[in-house]
């Protein structure tokens, strides 16, 4: 069976039309994208020329990421726990949703309005934002202050680190004749003296490492032990304050998974619109009228592949009475170019892609 999109090597201008895409289910949509019924066909390409013109006239959407947030849903769903980083990706998409809203405000509903139909789709949930935003920090940390509970066991945890160091610092000046090095270290959670094997009875504690080469012993003075245990309980209440908190806020996303789900995939539709307006900004397309008469009409079409400054342009046309031209001409004379030109002129328009012509083309939709 003839792979018509194999053969005028489609995937290549929809390579470059991804490059321009900043979500990851807009270039999935643009990777995976075949030709469209004539009705989807029209409406695409009303889109893609709208925004053509949005974009020249505002400048990019403000979409810097959005990742497919459909298997952070699930997880919220099946009663996991959402991590830090998968919780940022949700409020990033959140900032993007908002930021795509007010963006479009400046716009004139007559020129564009079959785009701001698109995004009027989008639920402003920043509250959900704010609450993420509360407990995780930019570096994808939990914050000190995201609960008065946290807040309280981190001052306590600081607080015994620095008596369980300052204990640590007598006891090397202690027992300094007996160290291989005169520092403090940690083995199982646990701060340890590195004590010369040949006089670890020196030193009364837990052995908790010996070194690879057997020269070093690692021990925990008893007078550390308890600080270190006490040490340890708090920050398993640490940890667990802070799987709270996640708790907490992946029940909010199951809770808005409707709204998040919905803002995902309309930031990727306006991404992949954005994508083909990009490209065809770059390179000098028109949308083409998809004509509802049987007709061709192509002025100054390129092939889109080959270099601008070497490609030449071809005029075509065709109609009920002009239902056949002859190409002639010897090898390598463009034939076969003039043949694939034409070719992805319909697939492209029939993807809803704009095209490389000199003028508006005009051209009968094709099952």
């Amino acid at each position: 069976m003839l792979d018509i999109y194999g053969t005028l090597e489609i995937s290549k201008v929809l390579e470059e039309i991804s490059s321009f895409s900043n979500t990851e289910l807009g270039k999935k949509k643009i990777l995976s994208l075949r030709m469209l019924e004539k009705d989807e066909a029209i409406k695409s390409l009303k889109l893609v020329d709208e925004m053509s013109s949005f974009i020249l006239r505002y400048g990019s959407l403000p979409i810097t990421s959005s990742f497919d947030l459909l298997k952070y849903i699930e997880t919220a769903k099946k009663g996991g726990i959402l991590t830090p980083a998968e919780l940022d990706h949700i409020a990033l998409d959140i900032l993007t949703a908002k930021k795509i809203s007010d963006f479009f405000r400046k716009a004139e509903k007559s020129l564009y309005f079959s785009l701001i139909q698109v995004v009027n789709k989008l639920f402003d949930i920043s509250s959900l934002e704010l609450k993420i935003h509360s407990v995780i920090s930019p570096n994808l940390s939990i914050k000190d202050d995201a609960s008065p509970k946290l807040s309280k066991i981190r001052v306590a945890i600081h607080k015994q680190e620095f008596d369980v160091r300052r204990i640590a610092n007598e006891l090397i000046r202690k027992y300094s004749e007996f160290l291989s090095e005169q520092t403090i270290t940690i083995r199982n959670d646990h701060f340890v003296l590195p004590v010369n094997t040949a006089d670890k009875s020196k030193v009364s504690g837990i052995i908790h490492d010996i070194s690879d080469s057997g020269q070093t012993t690692f021990i925990e003075p008893m007078s550390l032990v308890q600080m270190s245990n006490e040490l340890c309980s708090l920050k398993v209440e640490e940890k667990e304050e802070i799987y709270r908190l996640l708790k907490e806020l992946t029940l909010e996303v199951e809770a808005h998974a409707n709204e998040i789900n919905n803002n995902n995939n309309v930031i990727a539709d306006l991404d992949f619109i954005a994508s083909k307006a990009m490209y065809g900004n770059k390179h000098n397309c028109l949308v083409a009228n998809i004509s509802a008469t049987k007709v061709i009409e192509l002025v100054g079409a390129r092939h889109p592949l080959i270099d601008e400054g070497k490609v030449i342009a071809n005029d075509f046309r065709f109609d009920e009475k002009q239902r056949i031209i002859v190409i002639s001409g010897p090898n390598a004379g463009g034939k076969t170019v003039a043949l694939k030109t034409l070719g992805l002129m319909v697939m492209m328009s029939q993807m809803g892609i704009a095209i490389p012509t000199k003028e508006p083309g005009n051209l009968a939709y094709f099952p």
